[in-house]
């Protein structure tokens, strides 16, 4: 999944400074995290049309991009989930049963959730397409940047060397070339929003880095469920798990326009209230 652009969205029931998990629906039935993405758009986010078709359940919206839009340039997956779940679990009471929603590229994070969940309570990964980001899909999500700031032939960096370094000279070599674009149109570059572009860009590129450099063998045990909703039932994976200890569920054929459709919604609240 490529994410062209991420906008913050003030949250008047998240905790103050906590940019990685933030409660968008107060409840008091069982909860439900959301690990999505903000797409470049006016769509409105996964995790917000599930709390709607959720009602009564407290959903958490888990953004990664938000965190690592911070001082941090590069938090592992393992890092991100222990403080995904300790920032949960400071608002929430510490048994009864939970789901964690992972949609695309954010499966990787959902399962590690939920792993860490499962060891106090019971815990239940739902993966909406998931996606398992590697060497390919972060070059080719960093070619795509460099081409949309004008720049068709960038290289991107070796991706085994220190992450922070890595996530660094990626942000460096596409600020040049914003720069450049902006220069060549007569814009101020100093502008917030260039600013907010590069840091954008940075950040999920980071983000696929960590899903990269993460492995998911050994991740679940046998108090943690995982269901996976795909238009490929035939074909789905998960990593570190054999095809038996996964539930699949097929969904509509997918909407490129839209691929959030109502009905996707719909679906996946029935796994999640079912």
């Amino acid at each position: 999944m490529f994410l062209g652009g991420y906008r913050s969205v003030t949250n008047p029931l998240a905790d103050d400074g906590d940019m990685l998990v933030q409660r968008i629906f107060a409840g008091a039935a069982k909860p439900v995290l959301v690990a999505d993405f903000q797409a470049f758009s006016s769509a409105p986010r996964l995790s917000h049309l599930v709390g709607h078709q959720t009602e009564g359940r407290p959903v958490y919206q888990v953004d990664p991009l938000g965190a690592l839009s911070q001082h941090r340039p590069y938090i592992s997956l393992c890092d991100l989930a222990a403080e995904a779940v300790g920032s949960f679990e400071r608002s929430q009471p510490a048994d009864g049963p939970v789901f964690v929603v992972g949609y695309c590229s954010a499966a990787a994070l959902s399962v590690h959730v939920a792993a860490l969940l499962a060891r106090t309570r019971e815990a239940t990964a739902v993966l909406l397409r998931p996606t398992w980001p590697d060497t390919d899909s972060v070059k080719a999500t960093f070619a795509t940047l460099a081409a949309n700031l004008g720049a068709r032939q960038l290289p991107c960096p070796e991706l085994d060397g220190d992450p922070d370094h890595c996530v660094q000279l990626m942000a460096e070599l596409l600020g040049a070339e914003l720069q450049a674009l902006v220069t060549s149109q007569g814009l101020d570059g100093s502008a917030e929003t260039f600013g907010e572009l590069l840091l954008t860009y940075r950040s999920w590129l980071a983000f696929l880095l960590a899903c990269r450099n993460d492995s998911l063998a050994g991740w679940a045990g046998e108090t943690t469920a995982v269901k996976v909703l795909t238009e490929a039932p035939d074909s789905v994976t998960v990593p570190g798990l054999p095809a038996g200890q996964f539930e699949v569920w097929p969904l509509p054929l997918l909407d490129d326009e839209n691929p959030i459709t109502p009905e996707v919604v719909e679906l996946l609240a029935t796994h999640i209230t079912g």
